[in-house]
């Protein structure tokens, strides 16, 4: 197998090897004789046509969407290469959804949700796809695309190809949040974060000082109240006054 060695101009060690076969290797890394802290490493060489004749990760993500019996969700999905596709859109009247598709390509996939017809504010939506034969960190879960203000989002991790890396999490958006990592002892950990505000969160995770694929994900986060257009809307009002008659009410877009 051919391996070379350089140094950039930052003083780090760039390694390159060409396999001539796919399957799993194991590098081990040295400096001056000793094994480095992440030694030995566990990579996967795949055939990159194989790749893209899709052994990727089906999508079933359930998201805080309610709908009345009366109302009805569709989901396109638009692919890395700009073709798209349908979704499976289910209400499970619970206040959630569940939207499902079977991916033909990896890599970031845009979702473009319609309530009766109409577009929900949020849109598009984002979701990344991994192969199922990837050995790499894989971060997947609802809170990575969508979540309401006040409401644990979730996601979980897939960790047991990171080695002796170290996990990092960071979250921003227009609100700090606190970020709560349960590690399961199985080479997966489940995150929690409870947004404060509506807005768009960047989620940022890396192993050591790389950022994992898929990093940064983009998450929604839209209010408890949100409206939708062409919708009848309830809007709740706290008032002392009494003579209910005596009010009235405006509502600028």
């Amino acid at each position: 197998m051919y391996i070379s060695s350089e140094t950039d101009n930052l003083g780090n060690a760039i390694v390159r090897f060409k396999p001539t076969q796919k399957g799993e290797y194991i590098a081990d890394l040295k400096f001056g004789g000793q094994p480095l802290m992440e030694s030995p490493v566990p990579m996967l060489v795949e055939d990159q046509n194989e790749l893209k004749r899709t052994r990727a990760y089906p999508v079933d993500l359930k998201l805080p969407f309610n709908l009345s019996d009366d109302e009805h969700m569709t989901g396109d999905v638009k692919m890395p290469s700009g073709n798209t596709m349908d979704a499976t859109v289910i209400n499970n009247r619970d206040g959630t959804v569940q939207l499902k598709f079977n991916p033909v390509e990896l890599g970031l996939h845009e979702l473009y949700l319609k309530k009766n017809g109409t577009n929900i504010p949020e849109k598009p939506l984002y979701v990344w796809v991994d192969s199922k034969k990837s050995r790499c960190v894989r971060a997947y879960g609802p809170g990575l695309t969508y979540g309401i203000v006040g409401t644990p989002a979730l996601f979980s991790l897939e960790t047991k190809w990171a080695g002796k890396a170290a996990l990092s999490v960071a979250i921003e958006g227009t609100s700090e949040t606190e970020i709560n990592v349960n590690d399961n002892h199985d080479g997966t950990c489940d995150v929690s974060y409870v947004p404060s505000m509506a807005g768009e969160y960047k989620i940022i995770m890396k192993m050591d000082e790389d950022e994992i694929i898929g990093s940064p994900f983009t998450a929604k986060i839209s209010n408890k109240d949100t409206l939708t257009v062409n919708t009848p809307n309830d809007v709740v009002l706290s008032t002392t006054e009494s003579d209910i008659d005596a009010l009235y009410a405006t509502i600028t877009a």
